[in-house]
């Protein structure tokens, strides 16, 4: 069972702009935020800032590598270059759900072969 999804890819790369500007906003900002805390010792009460940071950080980062599989995806299922709304049904979750399957299925095609040439092999 697959995940449908719509996606106009110009607006997708326009939040993959935004997000990849935030990530260079807590970029240099963390420095900062950093010296701070270690200037103020333990007289730091917000101490979790950083880690906000971190997360808030990780989350843009993952988002953008997401939506780009997914538009990236759909632009080669579906055959139109026509600008707008791009749909299509996933049948993975997230690029890593789909590399594993790709592996899987290339390691068994991969077997096959191999027991098909020795097979060839032992008849000659």
């Amino acid at each position: 069972m697959g995940e449908f999804v719509g996606i106009d890819p110009l607006g997708a790369e326009k939040l993959i702009r935004q997000m990849e500007t935030g990530k260079d906003v807590l970029g240099r900002a963390r420095p900062g935020l950093e010296s701070a805390i270690a200037e103020a010792g333990q007289d730091w009460a917000g101490r979790e800032g950083v880690t906000a940071m971190h997360r808030t950080w990780a989350f843009f980062h993952e988002s953008q590598q997401d939506l780009k599989w997914r538009v990236d995806t759909l632009k080669r299922m579906v055959p139109t270059r026509q600008k707008g709304m791009l749909n299509g049904t996933l049948i993975f979750g997230c690029e890593t759900e789909a590399v594993q399957a790709a592996r899987k299925d290339a390691a068994a095609i991969n077997e096959a072969l191999k027991l098909h040439d020795q097979n060839l092999s032992g008849q000659s």
